[in-house]
């Protein structure tokens, strides 16, 4: 029955993404812990909403204040293009507390109202700045709690930003990572294929190990980590992985090296993906393959 060999090529395929996925998934989460890039992505946001580029002005005042300067070990260094103390995430409502008491230092007389914070906006150097935070206290009606808010939706908008360059980012260490796998284990999409369709054997028990795995309960439809996984993998009866390197996977000319690259990009490219992708279309194919019946049965 071709279609069910070749929904059973379909799954052993999945399943190997999903494997090499979660591996991936705890390298670049090693790495970022390494290179703690979201600390740097958020100072550079800041900065940039800020308009204070060496972030000796504003910024600096801001992971000076207590709200902020609270969430991170040692000080802030404007010098340091790596920020690698300073905090990962601001919550909003610190930001916020923090930019006030920037504007309105607590020594001020009297309690912050909307008065007082029109007067320290004006007397801000910076004109974008300046036009930035006047446009968001003016549409706020003078009405302080209003205008909090309003600062709330600025930083929340710039984060959005952040948020976007972090993604990128990840993407491209999980591209990079995920080719580095495939070379590592010779995992090419393309020769692992042509394995798993000469092989129907070994594509039987893989099957098998992948709809057991699929079927498990898992927390909130998650993924277990690669050990575990790998764990039943290698307890599993002759399945056997069909990656690794060995005189029969390697080239001896360079169409066949050329093919084996093409091969490692596919299967990084479906790495970046991501686990979850990979074990809910696991899912999903196991339970097409449970309705369906193979040629004799």
């Amino acid at each position: 029955m071709p279609g069910f060999e070749l929904l059973d090529l379909a799954i052993s395929l999945v399943f190997l993404y999903l494997l090499l996925s979660l591996f991936c998934s705890a390298l670049t989460e090693l790495v970022e812990a390494l290179m703690r890039k979201r600390s740097a992505n958020l100072l550079q946001g800041i900065k940039e909403m800020l308009n204070d580029q060496d972030g000796k002005g504003l910024v600096g005042q801001l992971y000076n204040q207590t709200m902020i300067f609270s969430l991170f070990k040692g000080d802030y260094d404007p010098n340091d293009p790596n920020a690698k103390n300073l905090p990962a995430y601001i919550p909003v409502a610190n930001f916020t507390s923090a930019l006030l008491g920037v504007l309105v230092p607590n020594n001020s007389q009297g309690p912050l109202d909307i008065t007082k914070l029109k007067e320290a906006i004006g007397n801000i150097k910076d004109p974008k700045v300046k036009t930035a935070l006047s446009d968001v206290i003016n549409d706020s009606c003078d009405d302080m709690e209003k205008a909090k808010a309003n600062i709330d939706l600025w930083y929340n908008s710039s984060m959005g930003r952040v948020s976007s360059w972090y993604k990128r980012h990840v993407q491209v260490v999980g591209l990079a990572l995920g080719f580095a796998l495939a070379i590592v284990f010779n995992a090419d999409t393309i020769g692992v294929s042509t394995e798993l369709a000469k092989d129907r054997a070994m594509t039987t028990a893989f099957v098998a190990v992948a709809q057991g795995y699929a079927q498990q309960p898992t927390s909130g439809n998650a993924p277990k980590n690669f050990t575990t996984l790998l764990d039943e993998v290698q307890k599993a009866p002759v399945v056997g992985l069909p990656i690794g390197w060995n005189d029969k996977t390697t080239p001896n000319n360079a169409a066949g090296w050329l093919l084996k690259l093409i091969g490692w990009f596919l299967t990084a490219a479906a790495i970046t993906l991501g686990a979850p992708f990979w074990f809910d279309l696991l899912k999903n194919l196991v339970n097409i393959r449970s309705s369906m019946k193979p040629k004799g049965e």
